[in-house]
């Protein structure tokens, strides 16, 4: 009976060494390390901390950048850009003003030249009664043929002048309405828009002072961030080696079963060999205690493999975060209100603008300084005619006074033909009054052409001053525009390579979920195994040195021997306590060292 009992037993044995040796083979597949899972993660994680950390001194570059001289600089030439530009605007109202006050001193040269020209058309009518009336004093032995000859030569003479002077009139009115036109046009936009830069630069210069002096208590963050990054980096490395752990620790369990073999055909010299005097009874214990150890440590592998990965997935989340914050932040402090280029750009663009605005000023100033040559050259005109006309009035003035005084002495008859030359006096008289006026109006729209003249130069040498200045000032912020645009696409384009390189090395990387499932079903056999070996249990303190004696030399981690401490103990088998830091340092310290 002990006989059958025993080749039972026995039996028994080498159907679940058969099994264990399958269940070895089973997790010798399970356990074999995801090489191209965790060496992709690797070369993201090492891909992201390079990126991220030169992101990071991008950011803290051109956060000093904007807080030192350049960014000084940058404010010093929009404050003075600001400050000509607002001149310029101002200035062109006044020389609008003075073009309109020149227009109405021309008109008032124009009106009395008007009048001038009635009289002269007077001067011809009297010019046809005298030749009437001198030819009927001619009958008398009295000839005036060289005084109505005369009056109408200096007739003619002054109607010359006259349309002369009305002609340049007309067309400096011409040219007059084209300067006031284009003045109008350009008060009516380009000025108008050229002010409104001048006031938003005001905004943009406190924006550029406040963001600066926000930089500047960001920067202490930055430096932080930085080396977070790199913590979190290092740390997500670290984690990585739980695959190489995970897979050793998986080894020596696949090790501690195959010692098993040795329960059922021990061999002389070997390790276990002192199995051969054990009974079966004795072995089948041994065998449902390795099996229950064994599970616990698959467990309490799977367990800390599980954690490392959470932990990994944590931290390559919040590396995706810091990314995110980083390129948010950017924009924040350095983009524009359109989230496209940096807020700078904008300053630089409406620069440019100004600089457009300046030449189209230019343009019309010039029209205004050409009007000014001819309002000269027309006034300068006028005046040397009047001064021909002067001559003519007192030409006239004699030969009606030498025409009375002849008309006198003939008594009746020459009576019409000396009324006719007091006329002639008279009208003298009344063109010498006009052509006063016409001087006092030529010298006053002179002197308001001088005074348009004085602005104008003035004024133009300040726009070319201020052109230069823009030229030097787009340059200049153009040039700190670009930096912070091409800082900023880097960092975007950093940002979205470390987000797509950590989602798809993470999109996959599933393992703990399939390494839990598959330890789990071998737990569960491996458990069952140990009950089929020992159906009413195992005492550990009956087998401790049994144990200790097969595996106490192949246990290479603290987590195996915590384990094999709680068994001897006699604590329960299923329940094995958590892996920490500790545990986990000593482990990577037992694994490598």
């Amino acid at each position: 009976m002990d006989s059958l009992a025993s080749r039972m037993a026995a039996s028994d044995l080498v159907d679940i060494l058969r099994a264990l040796d399958t269940l070895n083979d089973e997790l010798a597949q399970l356990a074999s390390p995801n090489e191209t899972a965790f060496m992709t993660l690797g070369d993201a994680l090492a891909s992201a901390r390079s990126t991220l950390s030169a992101g990071s001194v991008q950011f803290h570059a051109l956060s000093e950048m904007l807080d030192s001289g350049n960014g000084d600089r940058a404010e010093q030439m929009i404050a003075s850009a600001r400050e000509d530009i607002l001149a310029i605007s101002a200035e062109t109202r006044a020389i609008a003003a003075s073009l309109g006050h020149l227009d109405q001193r021309t008109g008032a040269v124009a009106k009395p030249l008007g009048t001038l020209a009635k009289i002269i058309s007077e001067i011809s009518a009297l010019g046809i009664n005298a030749k009437i009336h001198a030819a009927q004093v001619n009958a008398h032995g009295i000839d005036f043929t060289v005084f109505t000859k005369d009056i109408d030569r200096l007739q003619q003479l002054a109607d010359d002048t006259i349309k002369r002077a009305s002609g340049q009139l007309g067309s400096l009115a011409t040219a007059m309405a084209s300067a006031r036109l284009a003045s109008d046009s350009f008060q009516r936009g380009d000025a108008v828009e050229l002010e409104a830069i001048g006031n938003r630069m005001g905004g943009q210069l406190a924006e550029l002072a406040a963001r600066r002096e926000t930089v500047r208590r960001a920067l202490p963050d930055i430096e932080k961030r930085t080396a977070t990054i790199g913590e979190r980096v290092s740390r997500s490395i670290s984690a990585l080696q739980i695959n190489d752990m995970t897979s050793q620790r998986f080894e020596h369990v696949r090790s501690a079963l195959a010692l098993m073999r040795g329960l059922n055909q021990p061999q002389a010299g070997t390790e276990t060999e002192w199995l051969y005097d054990l009974d079966d009874s004795r072995k089948q214990q041994i065998l449902a205690s390795v099996c229950s150890l064994q599970a616990q440590q698959m467990e309490r592998a799977v367990g800390d493999f599980t954690q490392a990965i959470r932990e990994l997935k944590g931290n390559l989340t919040a590396l995706g975060t810091e990314a995110s914050t980083i390129l948010t932040e950017a924009q924040s402090l350095f983009g524009g209100r359109n989230g496209n280029n940096s807020f700078i750009d904008t300053v630089a663009a409406d620069i440019e603008r100004a600089a457009v605005l300046l030449d189209n000023y230019c343009q019309a100033d010039e029209r205004v300084r050409l009007l000014i040559h001819q309002v000269s050259e027309v006034f300068a005109s006028i005046a040397k005619d009047l001064s021909a006309l002067r001559s003519i009035d007192a030409d006239l003035r004699i030969m009606g006074l030498n025409a009375t005084l002849k008309c006198t002495r003939l008594g009746a008859s020459g009576h019409a033909l000396g009324v006719v030359a007091q006329e002639l006096r008279a009208c003298s008289r009344r063109t010498e009054e006009i052509s006063r006026l016409i001087a006092a109006a030529i010298d006053a729209a002179t002197a308001e052409a001088l005074a348009l003249a004085e602005r104008s130069e003035r004024e133009h040498a300040t726009a070319a001053a201020l052109a230069g200045n823009i030229a030097e000032s787009t340059r200049a912020i153009r040039s700190i525009s670009a930096l912070v645009d091409q800082t900023l696409t880097d960092l975007m384009t950093a940002c979205d390579r470390v987000s797509r390189l950590l989602g798809e090395a993470t999109a996959s990387f599933n393992l703990e979920h399939s390494l839990e499932a598959g330890i789990g079903t071998l737990v569960r056999r491996l458990t069952e195994l140990g009950h089929r070996a020992a159906p009413d249990g195992v005492d550990p303190a009956n087998v401790r040195e049994d144990i200790q004696r097969m595996l106490g030399q192949h246990y290479t981690m603290s987590s195996e021997r915590i384990i094999h401490d709680i068994f001897a103990d006699g604590a329960a088998l299923s329940a094995p306590p958590p892996a920490t830091d500790a545990t986990a340092d000593s482990d990577i310290d037992d694994f490598f060292f």
